[in-house]
């Protein structure tokens, strides 16, 4: 067996592991415990109050914290959405003109109740500004909102017609 440990032996219904502690357990059975923070080592746990477990490093730990390419592509094209949650980013995005609740609940396929309490957040953070025109609540995004949006390059999507994956996701 090559992919075992270099201190792991297998031999036909024993294994043996070179340690500095001497002794061996008969019956029972041993727990395997696949870890990544171990690598390359072994923990060996005698159990006492139980089976005696291994701890090892689990197969492609080396590999664990690797960028993976098309991950990074994904949370990219959707950088805001990941900064603020799918749903407030696509208000933020919406908000390019003015809108009363109800409006954005339309567009957007929401209730006004749940678009109220995400703008409620957005107008907390300073990401949008409201003022009222006579009995209904516009609400538009301010300067920072504008930047951030910018910044994520959710806008330019957004103008040339491009539905953006939190778009067609709802």
């Amino acid at each position: 067996m090559q992919d075992l440990h270099p201190s792991i032996e297998l031999n036909e219904h024993a294994i043996r592991i070179a340690s500095r502690a001497e002794g061996e357990i008969d019956g029972g059975g041993l727990t395997l415990v696949p870890c990544v923070f171990i690598w390359p080592h072994l923990w060996i746990e005698l159990g006492l109050a139980g089976d005696p477990s291994l701890t090892y490093a689990a197969r492609g730990v080396g590999s664990l914290w690797q960028q993976d390419d098309s991950a990074t592509a994904e949370e990219d094209d959707d950088a805001l959405g990941a900064l603020l949650g799918r749903t407030r980013a696509e208000i933020l995005v919406t908000l390019r003109l003015p809108r009363s609740t109800t409006d954005l609940a339309r567009t957007i396929g929401l209730s006004p109740p749940t678009v109220s309490s995400h703008l409620a957040i957005l107008r907390r953070g300073g990401l949008v500004t409201c003022w009222r025109s006579g009995r209904r609540v516009l609400y538009q995004r301010t300067g920072l909102g504008s930047t951030v949006v910018a910044a994520c390059g959710r806008d330019k999507a957004r103008r040339a017609g491009v539905r953006t994956e939190s778009a067609a996701n709802g």
